[in-house]
């Protein structure tokens, strides 16, 4: 008997505290568009192609807690000159975990995990096919700043990127380096109804190496989002 009301205790805490916690928690559905620039160096080559990104990105929030899970891929391929009448095409997949914490109502502190993966394909045929693979840990701040009265709202990122990319072509030896990479945002959101909002702005990634193959993705973006 007194296990039984040790039950329902916790039965009744339980859904006592449920509905006050499904009322503070928030969450919602972003998608966004990202046409970026894919630029490397390799030696005295350089290799560029552009395409469209794509994908939803999951965010919960609770009081000043709050995370997200984002997945974006390549609505067509790069096309990289390689030089020597030789070309590559590429797709790229992109996902990213990230845990925050607002500080106040204009900055927030993140952290998270990054993880890309680059598919490659040469025109000559498998030779050098293959993925450059580039992954690590994240931490970086967010600056919110509104502007008056009407919903809109300017923001910046700035994050730090710790990674290894790790790149296997057929032909050559499979090879893994560690680099610091850097992720730079800054957009305007416009929410227009409270569950709807829209933003647009520019994101400069960059992977640096220690002997100068930076590998460069830029470009302007676009979301649409929606919250529950």
């Amino acid at each position: 008997m007194r296990r039984f009301v040790q039950f329902l205790v916790i039965i009744s805490m339980l859904f006592t505290a449920i509905p006050a916690f499904a009322q503070e928690l928030k969450s919602g559905v972003t998608f966004k568009s990202w046409y970026t620039r894919y630029e490397r160096t390799v030696g005295a080559t350089e290799i560029s192609g552009s395409s469209l990104m794509f994908g939803p990105t999951l965010t919960m929030e609770y009081y000043n807690y709050y995370t997200s899970a984002s997945y974006a891929t390549t609505t067509s391929d790069y096309t990289f000159d390689a030089g020597g009448g030789e070309s590559f095409t590429g797709k790229k997949t992109d996902l990213e975990l990230e845990l925050g914490y607002h500080l106040g109502d204009n900055v927030s502190l993140h952290a998270g995990w990054k993880h890309d993966v680059l598919e490659l394909e040469h025109s000559g045929g498998p030779q050098f096919s293959g993925e450059v693979t580039t992954s690590g840990p994240t931490l970086g701040v967010t600056g919110h700043v509104p502007v008056g009265d009407f919903g809109v709202t300017v923001i910046g990122d700035f994050t730090v990127m710790y990674l290894e990319t790790d790149t296997d072509l057929v032909g050559l030896p499979s090879d893994k380096e560690s680099r610091n990479g850097y992720a730079m945002q800054l957009g305007v959101n416009y929410r227009v109804t409270p569950r709807f909002s829209a933003s647009a702005g520019y994101t400069h990634q960059i992977y640096v190496a220690d002997e100068g193959d930076d590998t460069v993705f830029s470009g302007v973006y676009f979301t649409f989002g929606f919250g529950i």
